[in-house]
């Protein structure tokens, strides 16, 4: 949670109270629907919320990611599912009523003889990175995934870069938990997936691919990508962030976005969000 972490990519100025420590210090995480009790002594949290990502077009139409929301204060939505024959993919998730929101990348659309990748999820630092359509897939908070054909690209997230057709170098992926060792702002920072290398990590868009090959977007909120023919991605999960003034033993009901699938219901699918809360 902390900025001891010296990061390459450019960060907003405005954002920069969003990087710092905040209350006791103290995280709770949530990847299922919940309640938040207010703990005693504590009359101010800051949640954040990342929306499901979208499934990509695999047998049937991706359906869109569900909404992640912390009470009444703020949510995001998911992104919208791909579909066939289309020069659009699903669109990128929005955050709503937060101090910062986000919008998540739009999923790459279908374009002749290629197939789209989904979006990236969005977070504190930018909007995510849209799948590619006939094209690498584009930077962001999360990069989105590429198109289908041999030497695309993955766009890179603020944390990890984006892979590349049939090979990962070494700083091609990072663990999908290695955001924990360095800070939540870092959630939904990995870089998309590419071709053959379906595998985006933290938020990423997955990779456009076949039914045979998985080609799913990355936790959390990442939109699948297309599979098979020409066939769009899901949009990846918008993103908020809010200060929230609390009552000590307050009950607030914690909904999670869920993931975007479609047809074919084993490749191509978004993934779920999550809602963080820190006091």
């Amino acid at each position: 949670m902390g900025r001891n972490i010296t990061q390459s990519a450019q960060i907003e100025r405005s954002l920069i109270t969003a990087l710092d420590n905040f209350g006791t210090g103290q995280v709770k995480l949530f990847t299922n629907n919940d309640t938040f009790v207010v703990p005693e002594g504590i009359t101010v949290v800051r949640a954040r919320c990342f929306g499901g990502g979208g499934g990509g077009y695999n047998g049937g139409n991706g359906t869109a990611g569900g909404t992640s929301s912390f009470g009444v204060f703020c949510s995001a939505t998911g992104g919208g599912g791909g579909s066939i024959n289309s020069p659009y993919g699903g669109s990128g998730g929005t955050g709503i009523g937060g101090d910062i929101n986000r919008t998540g990348g739009n999923g790459g659309g279908s374009s002749p003889g290629n197939t789209g990748g989904g979006g990236g999820v969005a977070g504190v630092f930018a909007n995510g990175g849209a799948g590619g359509s006939g094209a690498n897939g584009f930077n962001g908070n999360a990069g989105g995934g590429s198109f289908s054909n041999s030497g695309s690209k993955g766009g890179d997230g603020i944390l990890g870069k984006g892979a590349y057709y049939t090979t990962a170098s070494a700083d091609s992926f990072l663990a999908t938990g290695d955001w924990i060792n360095l800070s939540i702002d870092f959630l939904g920072c990995g870089g998309g997936g590419a071709g053959l290398l379906a595998g985006p990590t933290n938020g990423g868009g997955g990779a456009a691919g076949s039914g045979a090959m998985p080609s799913s977007g990355a936790w959390p909120g990442g939109g699948g990508g297309g599979s098979g023919g020409t066939t769009g991605g899901g949009g990846g999960g918008g993103f908020t962030i809010k200060t929230i003034v609390v009552t000590p033993g307050d009950f607030i009901a914690v909904t999670v976005g869920a993931r975007g699938s479609n047809g074919f219901g084993l490749a191509s699918l978004g993934a779920s969000g999550c809602v963080v809360v820190e006091y």
